[in-house]
């Protein structure tokens, strides 16, 4: 339901330029911003782009487990790839060993998107050997939600209301107000 709504915005031209470039993506933002969104846009971009079979995965564990050397076309994605609500410690500690493995992937062909609230972000910096995977400083594409344009956030809320499962009664009412809105 999310994609049926799902307006192309600025960040994610940003992320899908970044995928294309490096293989990799970081989709840092507040919570609710549409990382997740973005990512699953991603996702089934690459299954068209890149006829990639895309893997959303947990943690680090996951990676290693699903990554296969002889499939160049896979597309993970990790959402939370560092905590979910708080930076979960064992977890992103965890990332440390499999970053090595997640450049040898992109290396062959693998697409990677990783998502995280931003205070977790720069919580678990403290715990990365970034020098390990410097694609995680040149891919990361922060969402600004108050940074959308006009357009975009009228093409969002347009999009949330006739999908959405408001009534008829409802969607008429609030429409001569929708322009302030």
């Amino acid at each position: 339901d999310d994609l049926a709504k799902f307006v192309i915005t600025d960040a994610y031209q940003r992320a899908a330029k970044s995928l294309v470039q490096h293989g990799f993506v970081l989709l840092l933002g507040e919570p609710a911003c549409g990382k997740s969104t973005i990512a699953a846009a991603l996702a089934v971009g690459a299954l068209d782009e890149w006829s990639c079979f895309a893997l959303k995965i947990r943690d680090a564990d996951d990676f290693a487990k699903h990554s296969n050397p002889n499939e160049p076309k896979q597309f993970f994605w990790i959402d939370d790839a560092f905590g979910a609500t708080q930076l979960d410690w064992h977890g992103t500690q965890r990332w440390n060993s499999v970053l090595p493995h997640i450049q040898a992937a992109i290396r062959r062909g693998a697409r990677v998107i990783f998502t995280s609230r931003n205070y977790i972000y720069r919580s678990a910096r403290n715990l990365l050997k970034e020098s390990a995977f410097p694609l995680i400083h040149e891919s990361q594409v922060v969402i600004r939600v108050d940074q959308l344009t006009n357009e975009e956030r009228e093409q969002i809320l347009y999009n949330h209301i006739r999908l959405g499962a408001q009534p008829n009664n409802f969607k008429s009412a609030i429409k001569p107000y929708l322009h302030k809105a």
